[in-house]
């Protein structure tokens, strides 16, 4: 959601939503994925 991450105060926001949209992407691309997020 584009409009969330425009939002200043919502920074967290945000980030969740993504970590829920790289999890499913996980299944799929495990090691694009996981490179990123998984070593975090």
């Amino acid at each position: 959601l584009p409009v969330v991450d425009q939002l200043p105060g919502a920074i967290p926001e945000p980030e969740s939503g993504r970590k829920i949209k790289t999890k499913r992407s996980q299944k799929r691309g495990q090691s694009r994925c996981v490179a990123g997020n998984g070593e975090q």
